[in-house]
């Protein structure tokens, strides 16, 4: 029998939705450092958007050129004119010689010695070698965001997004903004913030994603994509100028309007209660944004709205200042009458701000527990792992576990479900 939240509802009953699919990043690794099971609807999970895996491959190039599997995906990406039989030609040929794809393309003399491979290539391969060779040279002295944001410039990446016109490529572009946001937060977290620690990061959150966890999952999914679903609980986040309404939007009367329908669509996804909820402050595309409340909230009748100040540090999100459990909440319930009755009518139920509890335990982890390498914590999913490392004090209590058969797992101990076995 699945054990019921407080809402008196299984994780499977309940839908985060969001305006743009970059809001979706926070979300997701909320959900997996606090191990709730959640899937995407519409769309694909942050790190497998493909965008933010060809970032992530520069990067590992950049720390390990001998990354043939990285070096493959995106030498040429932007195009640069090196197509798939060249690259099969030049990959047998470093295999054949037991040399890396990188010592091959980085060697005018090897490439010379290669029958086949034409002027018109070699001197692509010239030019990206001689990129990523300087951005091997300069990383030790930037950090990780300032190199990312230098390598999708140089690279061309960015440019080439802006110049298909593609209609997804203003997603992809915001996305990749986002992954800005993911550098800045681990630049404030790590006392080592190098690329090789960030890469380690970013692995960790990949290894808890693919986690097996419950079939029993929290849906996530943006506004758009929820059009003629239903869910008896519905939480609609980022309900903020420049968010939703997004900020194309703003100077135009005609797609604010259209900005409007789409937050009736998401208020009528709810058959028992709407959460709508709004960040006092947040990282966004690598900055520190504070944005004003929606003006969809205000059009919604006072008689209907019950507005909450959820407390702060609430469990379960990364980061409480970005996802939006910190700030002004507005809580708008249908009625749970059985006769037909308007959508968004008011229901009388108050909130409470109690954990979560499943299996009978509370979510809220004891802060007051030390921990230290060696000792051994229980987590509810992946059973007894033992601690590896032990980073930063208080609030900011970094913990990696080694959980047999998972792998290494990192969790911020005032999100981890675990206690001392």
């Amino acid at each position: 029998m699945k054990q019921k939240t407080i809402f008196n509802a299984v994780y499977g009953d309940i839908a985060i939705l969001y305006r743009t699919n970059a809001q979706s990043r926070v979300l997701e690794e909320g959900f997996m450092r606090a191990g709730i099971p959640y899937t995407m609807v519409g769309g694909l999970k942050f790190y497998d958007r493909k965008e933010i895996r060809d970032a992530i491959a520069y990067l590992r190039v950049v720390f390990n050129p001998l990354d043939t599997v990285s070096l493959m995906r995106i030498i040429n990406v932007p195009k640069r004119g090196i197509g798939d039989t060249t690259l099969a030609k030049l990959d047998a040929f470093a295999v054949a010689n037991g040399l890396s794809l990188f010592d091959v393309i980085s060697s005018p003399d090897v490439l010379a010695g290669i029958q086949g491979v034409t002027a018109r290539v070699k001197k692509p391969l010239e030019l990206f070698s001689e990129f990523i060779f300087n951005l091997i040279g300069c990383q030790e002295n930037m950090s990780v965001h300032d190199l990312i944001e230098h390598i999708l410039a140089e690279s061309g990446y960015i440019t080439d997004l802006e110049h298909e016109k593609k209609p997804e490529n203003e997603t992809r572009i915001e996305n990749l903004k986002e992954f800005l946001s993911v550098a800045k937060e681990f630049e404030k977290s790590e006392d080592e913030p190098n690329l090789e620690n960030f890469l380690s990061q970013i692995s960790l959150v990949a290894d808890i994603d693919n986690a097996d966890m419950d079939d029993d999952r929290v849906t996530l999914m943006t506004l758009h994509s929820a059009k003629g679903l239903e869910f008896p609980i519905v939480f609609m986040s980022g309900m903020e100028e420049g968010l939703f309404p997004h900020s194309r939007t703003l100077m135009n009367p005609e797609e604010i309007e259209e900005e409007r329908r789409t937050c009736y669509v998401g208020i009528t996804r709810a058959q028992r209660k709407l959460y709508m909820t709004n960040a006092r402050g947040r990282m966004i595309y690598g900055r520190s944004v504070s944005y004003p409340q929606s003006r969809f909230l205000a059009e919604i009748p006072e008689e209907y709205m019950e507005r909450l100040i959820v407390r702060q540090n609430a469990y379960g999100f990364a980061n409480s200042s970005v996802v939006q459990q910190r700030g002004y909440g507005a809580a708008f319930r249908p009625s749970m009458q059985q006769s037909p009755t308007p959508a968004g009518t008011a229901g009388s139920n108050s909130f409470r701000t109690t954990p979560i509890k499943i299996d009978g335990a509370a979510l809220h982890p004891d802060m007051s527990v030390k921990w230290s390498v060696g000792d051994k914590a229980k987590h509810g999913k992946w059973g007894v792992g033992t601690i590896v490392s032990v980073k930063g004090v208080g609030e900011e209590v970094e913990l990696k576990i080694a959980f047999p058969g998972q792998g290494i797992k990192g969790l911020m101990q005032k999100y981890a479900p675990i206690s001392k076995d």
